[in-house]
């Protein structure tokens, strides 16, 4: 009974460190994506799926300018926030990128922008939200990689 039980306490201390090692992980890779001086306030999956959200005093425009510098993608004309619309374009490597403005602050509620990256080795969303009258921008990136890639 002693050996079963030592044997039980070594597989939840195991169990328990490796899962640690990957929320440390997660908090990484998720770190990685965050929007500079963004509130972190959800990070769940694993380095290669996962989704993470962030909270931004800064305008959706803002925003949008940075993800889409980050992949290297000119968001042009909808960078305005009275612009609704859809851009679309083929990047070196493989890789792809849309945004699409669904809604303007100036004729809706809420200012809602979704960028898509797809690269060969993985697909990476990121949606921006603000209601009117809210100060704060919300935040979503989900990242899945592709194995194999």
């Amino acid at each position: 009974m002693r050996r079963l039980f030592a044997t039980a306490m070594g597989f939840v201390v195991v169990l328990a460190a490796s899962q640690s090692l990957v929320a440390q992980d997660i908090d990484t890779v998720t770190a990685g994506w965050a929007y500079p001086g963004a509130r972190e306030i959800l990070a769940a999956g694993k380095p290669s799926q996962f989704v993470s959200a962030f909270d931004s005093a800064d305008s959706p425009n803002t925003i949008l300018k940075f993800y889409a510098n980050r992949f290297g993608f000119d968001p042009k004309e909808l960078a305005d926030s009275d612009v609704i619309g859809a851009a679309t374009g083929k990047l070196p490597g493989g890789a792809s990128c849309m945004i699409m403005r669904s809604a303007s602050v100036e004729t809706h509620r809420v200012d809602g922008i979704v960028v898509t990256h797809t690269t060969p080795a993985a697909v990476t969303s990121v949606v921006i939200q603000r209601a009117r009258e809210e100060t704060v921008t919300r935040v979503t990136i989900t990242r899945v990689e592709i194995p194999g890639k």
